[in-house]
C-alpha cells in the first residue's frame, strides 16, 4: 500500500496498508528498499553538510539580551514533561472518581503536544489497554522521543533492552488530528509504525463523513482509525503543494530555525523540532465529519466538535464523565447525550500561553476573529474539570477554565470589533494598528483582562497566568492589519497605491533625493546612535534596494555599510522584543544581512515528499500549474495537453487516477473529469498529446528526487522508465521530457532571500 516503499526502512517510520515594553506589550519495489534508504540518508547528509557553516563556531552573531518576560515564558514548556491528570491537576481538588480512562499530555517534545488516552478496553492481541492518540507532533523522530518518555514513565510497556526484547507493539485504536498544521499531523507515521494494526483505508477526501455516531471498536477492530474534520486534507494539500515553499522559508525566520545562538522559545512551545533523517509525513483520515461526531474508541466515549479558529478544520473533543464510568455498559448513539461534566480537549482554539495568533508572520490564509471567539464560546458551553490544549500544559478546575476562556475570547472580540469600528470611520490599515493598540493599552481593557487573568491558577507554580494574553505568539497590531486585509483588502483608498512605483525604483529615487547612499547611511548611523533603531533600519533599506545590483564600487561600499547598519539595528530591536516570533525574525534577518542566511538546502518541512505522497496524486499534478513558465509558453503560443495516469497498483484505495494538463498559452488547466463529470479513464489520459502512466512506487521516488533538484528528478524519471514503472501512453518519452522540463519550472530547492531584496 501507500507507505510501504517510503516508510518501511528505518529510521523513517510508517505503516503497512513534520528590554520590556510598555505594560508588557511589544514595541514591535521495483526499486529496492535499499535504494530508498540510501536516498534518504543522502538527503540527510546533504542537508547536514549545508548547515555546517551556520554552526556557532562560524557565527559572528552577537549575544542578544532577552526580554525578562520572554525568558520566564519558557518555563511553560521546560523541562519536558508528561502530565498525568490523575496526579497533575492543580488547582482541582480531586480527580473525578470512577473514570475508566487515563489521560496524559506530553509537553515540550515538539512545538505542539501529543495527547495519549488509555481506555478501559483491553486488546486481545497484546493484552494491553487500548489507546487513542490526539495530535502526532511534527515528525516521527519527535514521536519516538515522546514514546520513549511514555515507556520510561511506565505508561507504555518498554520491553527488555538488556535481553534484546524490543517494546511491544501498541494497540492504538484511533489517531485524531485536531487540525492540519505540521506539528499536529506530521508525526503520524511514527505512531503507525509501532501500532499493532495497520491504518484503516483513507476515506474519499471529496466526500465528508456523516455527523453521527461512529463505533470504532465495533466497525474497525483490525485497523487504526485516523480522524479529522472534513477540510483537513485541503489544508495539508494547500500547504504541501501550493504555498508551502515560501511558508517554509518564512517559518524558518519566524521560529528561529536558522539561529544557532539567541533562540529562546517559539511562543507556544520551545521550538519546532527537526529530527534528521526523519521526514514529516501524513496519513489521510479514514473518517471525517462536518460539524460534530460522537465516537467509541478503546472503550472511551467522546464527542468531537467543529470549532473553526486558527484553521478552518479545527476540532475539539469532549469526554463526558457520565459515559466513561467504571462498569459502563454501552454508549448512546445520540450525540446530544454527550454532555454534563467532563474533560475538554481544546486543540488550538486556546493557543497556549499567549495572545492568539490571529495572523501568523509566516503567512496564512485569513483567520476570521469573529469565528474564532465564537468557537471559544462553544468551549465555554462545556462543563469541564480539566482542559487539555494542544500547546502548553493542561489547565484544571471549572472556574479557572471559564475565567481563562472568557478573557481569551474577550481579547479577540475587542480586537475584531474595534478594528471594524475605526475602519468604518475611514482609518486605514497602518493607522488602525497603533490606534486600536493604544485604546487597548491605555483606556482600561488591557488592565481589566490582565487583572482577571491574574486570578487563574496555573498547573505549574513558576509561571504567570497573565502570559495567556501577553503577545508571546500573536499580537494585537499584527491582528489588526490582517483584519483590515481580510475585511476590505489591500487597497487603503489612496489611488497613489493603485500603481505605485516599484520598491527598487522607489528606493533609487529616495536615495537620489537624499543625495546618495553615503548620506543616507550617515543619517541612519545618527538615528542608531539616538536609539531610533526602526528608523535606522528603514533608512538603510533604501540603500540596499537601490544598490543591490549596482557594479559601481562606491555603491557596493555603501550597500555593504547599509547591510551592517541594518543588521545591528535588528539585533537591537530584538533585545526588547517580548514576542519570540518578532525576535526570531529580527535576528534571522540580521544574519541574512551578515551573509549567513538563507541556507541553500530546503529541509523537507511543509513540502516533505512523504506528505505529498500521502495525498491523491492529483495534488502534485495540480501543483505543476503554478510552475508553468508562462513567459515562455505565452510567447510561443503553446497549445499542448500532457496526461498523467496513475494505475491502481499501490494506490491509496481510490483506484486508478487520471489527470490532464491543458497548456493554453500562459495557463495550464488542470483537468480531472470529463465534461460529463466522470473521472478520467485511461483512454481519456492517453488521448492527450503527450501522456505517461506512472506507478505509485515511481511517483514516490520522483517526489523525493524532485526535492533535490531538476537533474536528480530527470535521472529518476529515466530510471523508472527503464524499470517499467513509467510507461508511455502517447508520444515518446523524449517528447514528454522535452515538454515537461521546458514548460514547467523545477521545484525550488533553496530558500529565497527575504530581507536583502
Amino acid at each position: 500500500m501507500l507507505f510501504n516503499i517510503l516508510t518501511r526502512p528505518a529510521p523513517l517510520v510508517g505503516a503497512s496498508s513534520g528590554a520590556l515594553s510598555r505594560r508588557s506589550w511589544p514595541t514591535r519495489s521495483a526499486w529496492s528498499l535499499v535504494i530508498n534508504s540510501a536516498l534518504l540518508l543522502l538527503l540527510w547528509c546533504v542537508t547536514a553538510a549545508a548547515q555546517d557553516k551556520y554552526a556557532p563556531e562560524h557565527n559572528p552573531e552577537p549575544t542578544v539580551p532577552v526580554n525578562p518576560l520572554l525568558q520566564g515564558h519558557s518555563k511553560w514548556f521546560t523541562p519536558k514533561k508528561i502530565y498525568d491528570l490523575k496526579t497533575d491537576h492543580q488547582p482541582l481538588a480531586q480527580f473525578p472518581a470512577r473514570l475508566n480512562y487515563d489521560i496524559y499530555s506530553a509537553v515540550g517534545y515538539d512545538l505542539a503536544n501529543t495527547i495519549l488516552i488509555k481506555g478501559p478496553k483491553v486488546d486481545a492481541k497484546t493484552g494491553q489497554r487500548e489507546i487513542i492518540i490526539v495530535d502526532t507532533l511534527g515528525n516521527p523522530g519527535a514521536v519516538k522521543e515522546a514514546l520513549d518518555a511514555f515507556r520510561e514513565r511506565g505508561i507504555l510497556p518498554k520491553g527488555d533492552p538488556s535481553k534484546g526484547v524490543p517494546p511491544p507493539r501498541l494497540p492504538i485504536k484511533a489517531i485524531i488530528y485536531t487540525h492540519n498544521h505540521i506539528d499536529h499531523t506530521a508525526g503520524v507515521l511514527g505512531y503507525l509504525e509501532v501500532a499493532s494494526n495497520p491504518p484503516c483505508k483513507p476515506a474519499n477526501p471529496e466526500v465528508a463523513g456523516a455527523d453521527d455516531y461512529y463505533n470504532i471498536d465495533a466497525q474497525n477492530p483490525d485497523c487504526v482509525a485516523v480522524i479529522g474534520q472534513y477540510k483537513i486534507n485541503d489544508g495539508v494539500s494547500t500547504t504541501a503543494t501550493v504555498t508551502g515553499t515560501i511558508i517554509n522559508a518564512r517559518s524558518g525566520y519566524m521560529y528561529g530555525s536558522f539561529i544557532p545562538l539567541n533562540h529562546v522559545n517559539d511562543g507556544i512551545g520551545m521550538q519546532e523540532t527537526n529530527n534528521p533523517p526523519y521526514l514529516p509525513g501524513y496519513r489521510m483520515p479514514s473518517r471525517t465529519f462536518n460539524n460534530q461526531m460522537c465516537l467509541t474508541a478503546a472503550g472511551v466515549q467522546m464527542k468531537l466538535i467543529y470549532v473553526p479558529s486558527e484553521t478552518e478544520d479545527e476540532l475539539s473533543g469532549f469526554v463526558p464523565d457520565q459515559l466513561n464510568q467504571v462498569g459502563q455498559a454501552s454508549a448512546p448513539t445520540n450525540c446530544d447525550a454527550y454532555n454534563g461534566t467532563g474533560l475538554l480537549l481544546s486543540a488550538e482554539v486556546i493557543q497556549g500561553p499567549s495572545f492568539p495568533n490571529l495572523y501568523s508572520l509566516r503567512g496564512t490564509s485569513y483567520r476570521n476573529p469573529a469565528q474564532w471567539f465564537r468557537s471559544v464560546d462553544k468551549l465555554r458551553s462545556y462543563d469541564s474539570w480539566c482542559m487539555v490544549p494542544s500547546h502548553g500544559p493542561p489547565i484544571c478546575e471549572a472556574k479557572n477554565i471559564q475565567t481563562l476562556l472568557r478573557n481569551f475570547r474577550d481579547a479577540i472580540q475587542f480586537t475584531h470589533d474595534q478594528t471594524i469600528r475605526w475602519m468604518n470611520k475611514g482609518h486605514t490599515m497602518n493607522e488602525l494598528a497603533p490606534l486600536v493598540e493604544g485604546i487597548y493599552l491605555n483606556d482600561g481593557e488591557h488592565d481589566r483582562i490582565m487583572n482577571d487573568l491574574s486570578k487563574v491558577i496555573p498547573i505549574k507554580n513558576d509561571v504567570d497566568p497573565k502570559d495567556y494574553l501577553r503577545p508571546f505568539y500573536g499580537s494585537l497590531v499584527q491582528s489588526v492589519r490582517e483584519l483590515y486585509m481580510g475585511s476590505v483588502g489591500w487597497f487603503q483608498a489612496d489611488p497613489v497605491d493603485l500603481r505605485p512605483t516599484p520598491p527598487t525604483a522607489l528606493a533609487k529615487k529616495y536615495v537620489q533625493l537624499m543625495q546618495g547612499g553615503a548620506n543616507v547611511n550617515r543619517v541612519a548611523r545618527e538615528a542608531f546612535a539616538k536609539g531610533e533603531f526602526e528608523w535606522a533600519a528603514e533608512l538603510t533599506t533604501n540603500v540596499i534596494r537601490a544598490y543591490l545590483d549596482s557594479k559601481i564600487p562606491a555603491d557596493q561600499q555603501q550597500f555593504e555599510a547599509a547591510k551592517k547598519i541594518k543588521a545591528q539595528a535588528f539585533f537591537k530591536l530584538a533585545e526588547a522584543e517580548m514576542n519570540p516570533n518578532w525576535r526570531n525574525w529580527y535576528i534571522s534577518a540580521a544574519r541574512e544581512l551578515q551573509g549567513l542566511l538563507p541556507p541553500q538546502a530546503i529541509k523537507a518541512g511543509l513540502v516533505s515528499p512523504v506528505t505529498i505522497a500521502a495525498l491523491p496524486a492529483g495534488a502534485w499534478v495540480n501543483s505543476l500549474t503554478m510552475r508553468l513558465r508562462a513567459e515562455l509558453t505565452a510567447k510561443q503560443k503553446v497549445e499542448k495537453s500532457i496526461g498523467f495516469w496513475f494505475p491502481a497498483t499501490g494506490d491509496q484505495g481510490f483506484g486508478a487516477l487520471g489527470y490532464v494538463l491543458q497548456i493554453r498559452s500562459g495557463i495550464a488547466e488542470f483537468i480531472e473529469a470529463t465534461p460529463a463529470g466522470q473521472k478520467l479513464a485511461e483512454k481519456d489520459v492517453a488521448a492527450a498529446d503527450l501522456s505517461i502512466s506512472i506507478n505509485k512506487v515511481a511517483l514516490d521516488v520522483l517526489l523525493r528526487e524532485e526535492m533535490k533538484g531538476e537533474k536528480e528528478f530527470h535521472t529518476a524519471l529515466e530510471k523508472a522508465y527503464q524499470e517499467g514503472l513509467i510507461k508511455v501512453l502517447n508520444g515518446s518519452l523524449k517528447d514528454f521530457e522535452q515538454a515537461f522540463f521546458a514548460y514547467f519550472e523545477p521545484k525550488p530547492v533553496g530558500y529565497p532571500h527575504l530581507t536583502i531584496r
